[in-house]
């Protein structure tokens, strides 16, 4: 166990230590100095015991005079930044020991107030520092300055002596000051432009900077001065609002506004209305982009060597003719140059005329086939198409031409189109379709009568329509019956069996079952849910 007398808030402190020799000669050098008393354990764990009964200060050598030192005596910084003002003070060391009882800073602003009592200051000063031994620290913090701020700062102390009262004179000059962007506000297009972050404050000699524009941050280059942003060749995309920053700081210079003068572009020619009709109000406008703006304005029709006399940016056609159809353009100057526009088309539009409706095969048409239907139709701008079937709107983009790749049954009907534009609309005449089709499987249906007369019955959808129904039994070459009905009276053993009808037109055939069986002298009567097999024949 080791022991070390320390000096802390002026008072001297008898250390119990069982640490390293390292702790034991910080303490012996004076380390302790900058500790509390409250953070000794935790800084030197080592630190068992600490015996809080003062022992009396020696006071030697010369007797010490009143003072305060302030180091440096002027400071400049920038607002929003973090500023120490350094300060020491000092009495003398005397019997009866001096005590210090009341220590504050104030400024002469606001008289003899401390700062941290002044809700100006509030939250945002700090100074409680440690003690040195006959020489005390009096820093004082200031953390997110403002310009309201600058002013002369004092440190006073007041001790328990008749007239032990003490104000450090002169004090602290305190300048906040801010950052300033310096540059022309208007240039040129391709020329070369400075902006350069200034201040009043001779800031360190590394101190680096952050340029914005808009609002975003730009990219440093290597070579870049430290507080200039060099635009060798400044464009109009260089425009825009700026401003600069001291480098990982929060605090910016007052925004500036950079203006970059250039000729005009090529400008653009608009028409209105989009679409236009004979007879109507024609407007063509020229727009193009400038600094400063578009003073003249000159139109021109393409194969025509003179101006169309209008020195406005619009136009007009109050009735607009067919023979005004071709290609304009206009010319537009500032003072810094001219530029030209691309041409525009002026092509006079009106409603849809002539429409009929076209379908290919034009001949008979057969169920899978490719079938397409066409309208046509005299139309400036080209009509959209809308479709119909039987008086009903069709579901089918608004295009000219619908093509069935493999036609059904059911797309037979009545067809005609309708073309239009946002001038009117015309329509088609009306089209047929007959869809032709081979019998579909024929349906079965049976009658018995008096117990001993069964009556079947054959039927089935075609077109055209079926020209033959044929009965046969299964696993018989020759037939049975013909027509659409079929009677068995004579019910025997040998008429149990699957027995089908044949349905039959020019398009094809296809077959039905149908089963009889005879049970204990008794008939009964079964059809199947499917056929078995159901032939089938298409005819070319």
């Amino acid at each position: 166990m080791e022991a070390a007398e320390v000096s802390v808030d002026g008072l001297i402190y008898k250390l119990m230590c069982n640490g390293s020799q390292r702790i034991h000669e910080q303490m012996i050098r004076g380390e302790h100095q900058k500790l509390h008393h409250r953070d000794l354990p935790a800084v030197h764990p080592g630190v068992t015991k600490l015996s809080m009964t003062p022992k009396k200060k020696k006071c030697e050598g010369a007797i010490q005079p009143w003072g305060v030192n302030y180091d440096p005596s002027q400071v400049c910084v920038l607002e929003g930044s973090t500023v120490k003002l350094g300060c020491i003070f000092k009495y003398p060391c005397e019997k009866p020991t001096i005590i210090v009882e009341k220590k504050f800073w104030f400024t002469e602003i606001n008289n003899i107030v401390d700062l941290r009592d002044n809700p100006d200051y509030r939250d945002r000063v700090e100074w409680n520092p440690p003690d040195y031994d006959g020489y005390r620290n009096c820093t004082l913090t200031i953390r997110r300055l403002r310009r309201t701020d600058s002013a002369t700062y004092k440190f006073r102390f007041e001790t328990n002596k008749d007239g032990g009262k003490y104000t450090g004179e002169p004090g602290v000059d305190l300048k906040v000051t801010g950052l300033t962007v310096v540059m022309s506000p208007v240039v040129t297009e391709g020329q070369k432009v400075i902006l350069t972050c200034d201040t009043s404050c001779n800031l360190p000699e590394h101190t680096t900077f952050t340029w914005h524009q808009n609002g975003k941050a730009l990219p440093q280059s290597e070579n870049q001065h430290p507080n200039r942003l060099v635009l060798n060749t400044v464009g109009r995309q260089d425009a825009g609002i700026y401003t600069c920053y001291v480098k990982n700081q929060n605090f910016s210079a007052p925004e500036r506004t950079l203006t970059v003068q250039y000729a005009p572009d090529a400008p653009s020619v608009s028409v209105s209305p989009d679409e236009i009709k004979e007879n109507s109000s024609v407007t063509l406008t020229c727009r193009g982009d400038a600094y400063p703006a578009i003073q003249t304005y000159t139109w021109f029709k393409e194969n025509g060597n003179q101006s169309l006399g209008s020195e406005t940016e619009n136009l007009v056609f109050d009735h607009i003719q067919s023979f005004d159809s071709g290609k304009y353009f206009c010319t537009v100057a500032n003072k810094l140059g001219s530029n030209k526009s691309d041409s525009i088309l002026i092509d006079v539009k009106y409603a849809p005329t002539n429409t009929s409706l076209l379908v290919s095969p034009s001949d008979e048409i057969k169920e899978g086939d490719s079938v397409t239907l066409n309208c046509r139709s005299d139309a400036n701008p080209p009509a959209n198409f809308t479709w119909y079937k039987d008086n009903q709107t069709l579901p089918w983009e608004l295009r000219k031409s619908y093509t069935f790749t493999s036609i059904r049954s059911e797309d037979s009907g009545t067809y005609r189109c309708r073309s239009e534009n946002e001038y009117g609309h015309s329509y088609s005449a009306n089209l047929s379709i007959a869809v032709q089709y081979a019998p579909r499987v024929p349906s079965v249906s049976g009658k018995l009568e008096d117990s001993w007369r069964l009556t079947l019955t054959c039927s089935s959808d075609a077109h055209p329509s079926v020209d033959n129904y044929t009965w046969f039994k299964e696993n018989e070459d020759s037939p049975r019956a013909s027509g659409r009905t079929f009677t068995i009276t004579d019910f025997r053993i040998n008429q149990i069996g699957n027995y089908y009808c044949q349905a039959q037109n020019r398009r094809g055939a296809k077959n039905s079952t149908y089963q009889l069986i005879v049970v204990a002298g008794e008939m009964c009567l079964f059809t199947y849910a499917h056929t078995l097999p159901v032939q089938t024949r298409n005819y070319p």
